[in-house]
């Protein structure tokens, strides 16, 4: 059973574990948006309003002081091992706020947004570089991808909004189209982990009792919009059910002071005998706070 720290956000800001950043004008962390679950048609509403893009996605690392810091320290170092890959699928890529950084690392890029907006971007923005393409889908289907043409399957920061059945329906695609030998790397919601059973579940959907649940520390508060169906256990198990497996889980805190996110490693079965590395990582967002301060320093 993973135990979870008692300070409040404040209290990380204060000692250092928690940027300032990720606090709102009265002290708290980002408001809640208050969806029961972030489906598709609500990810829709959402992130296809340009609107919620004021800076094409640079805002999102704002606590790693610029997408360039963030990704030195935080996104290649978890996945430079995997790259150069010759053939790269970008799941919601957004505006392209990685791809910048992933197109450099292959021979040809994919980029799958449910968003048209999001596609447009993308287009627009990398419009110099044939090699990268982006198509929009419904939010779940991979079909316009060939069999075996994948060498690295990479999403960071988006699948988080996504649910145990989107994700599953992606995840049965996986071996459809990786090659021998491909790896995926996926950043998504760990926040299934702190919501157990069925009345716990219903506390969730209503505000008021939400709120009261939260106060009481009955439930775990979820400022960033996570996904309430989805745990690292839960995508290692819809792993197994696609002869795919979790090689390593680096359970995180995402600016907050539980573990509401995991990175999962993911490959086809078979690729190794040795069972799911699991690390949990209380600390994720010193990382950001020191990426910061040596982005400002240079």
């Amino acid at each position: 059973m993973l135990t979870f720290l008692v300070a409040g956000p404040i209290y990380l800001c204060l000692s250092g574990l928690l940027p300032a950043s990720c606090l709102g004008r009265n002290g708290d962390v980002e408001i809640e948006r208050g969806l029961s679950v972030p489906s598709v048609g609500e990810n829709i509403s959402w992130w296809g309003s340009t609107s919620s893009w004021k800076h094409a996605g640079d805002e999102w690392s704002k606590s790693w002081g610029s997408p360039e810091a963030q990704w030195n320290a935080t996104v290649s170092p978890r996945i430079q091992r995997f790259l150069p890959a010759d053939s790269i699928l970008e799941i919601a890529p957004g505006y392209g706020r990685w791809t910048e950084f992933l197109r450099h690392h292959c021979k040809h890029l994919t980029g799958i947004d449910l968003n048209e907006n999001c596609v447009d971007g993308c287009r627009s923005r990398f419009a110099a570089y044939p090699n990268l393409t982006f198509h929009q889908n419904d939010g779940r289907s991979l079909a316009s991808i060939p069999d075996a043409s994948v060498d690295f399957i990479f999403s960071f920061d988006s699948l988080v909004h996504v649910e145990a059945d989107t994700l599953d329906i992606y995840l049965s695609q996986f071996r459809r189209i990786m090659r021998p030998g491909a790896v995926s790397f996926l950043h998504h919601s760990n926040f299934g982990e702190h919501v157990r059973g069925p009345y716990v579940s219903a506390l969730c959907q209503l505000p008021v009792l939400r709120e009261l649940a939260q106060r009481s520390g009955v439930v775990k508060p979820n400022p960033h919009w996570r996904a309430k169906t989805v745990s690292a256990e839960t995508v290692r198990t819809l792993c197994e059910g696609h002869g795919l497996q979790c090689i390593r889980q680096e359970i995180i805190t995402w600016c907050g002071d539980i573990l509401n996110d995991c990175f999962s490693t993911i490959a086809l079965a078979g690729s190794t005998d040795s069972e799911c590395e699991v690390v949990v990582n209380r600390r994720f967002m010193v990382e950001a706070m020191e990426a910061k301060r040596a982005s400002f320093a240079n």
